[in-house]
């Protein structure tokens, strides 16, 4: 069965692929990278150690993609995929060589571009109080405030000193006579003033008797 039989199912057919590809490209990067090593100087014999370390890398991608598709192939379909198994592909590949001298070190590199402005930091101790500041200026003078609400009434004062006496008032008017008219309850008081005038009371007249 070869890989381009048309029986092999799509799957098988891209487990095969996969596999020979990581086969060349291993093959095809032991062979760049002892070729490089024979024939550059040690500033080359650096880059192509570097190259095959990508190489290296590159490839154990390429083996565990590998083995993740040919597990998936058999857990799909229960059978066994018509191509090396990844056991057979990583043994294929071989061990790495052993680790090669320190390298002279390389130039300084240029400096990174500026990084992002950290976070603001915590809040430092309280410092020390100050000295009290002068005394300000004066004020402008105020405006002047509404009037207040009256007051409570205070207590009386003493009592002063008598007044001067009055002018004589007028000539009064007296009682010229008083008779009592009728009897009983319906005597009534007659009253005869010194002015001519007169006046009744309503009675009834009692002359009040004295002990």
């Amino acid at each position: 069965m070869t890989l381009f039989d048309p029986e092999i199912s799509r799957g098988t057919r891209i487990v095969q692929i996969i596999g020979a590809f990581i086969v060349l490209m291993i093959f095809a990067g032991v062979i760049a990278f002892m070729g490089i090593g024979w024939n550059n100087a040690a500033n080359d014999a650096r880059d192509a150690q570097g190259n095959y370390r990508a190489q290296v890398n590159k490839t154990e991608t390429l083996q565990d993609e590998y083995n993740k598709l040919y597990k998936e192939f058999q857990q799909a379909t229960g059978q066994k995929p018509n191509a090396a198994s990844p056991e057979d592909v990583k043994q294929s590949v071989g061990q790495p060589g052993a680790t090669g001298p320190k390298g002279d070190m390389g130039v300084t590199g240029q400096t990174g571009p500026k990084g992002d402005k950290g976070d603001a930091g915590a809040a430092g101790a309280p410092g020390a109080t100050g000295t009290p500041g002068a005394n300000g200026v004066n004020g402008d003078k105020g405006d002047t405030g509404a009037t207040g609400a009256q007051g409570p009434t205070g207590p009386a004062g003493p009592q002063g000193p008598p007044g001067a006496n009055g002018a004589n008032g007028a000539d009064g008017r007296g009682i010229q006579s008083m008779s009592c008219d009728g009897s009983g309850a319906t005597s009534v008081w007659n009253v005869t003033y010194t002015d001519g005038s007169g006046q009744t009371i309503a009675g009834p007249c009692r002359i009040p008797l004295l002990p």
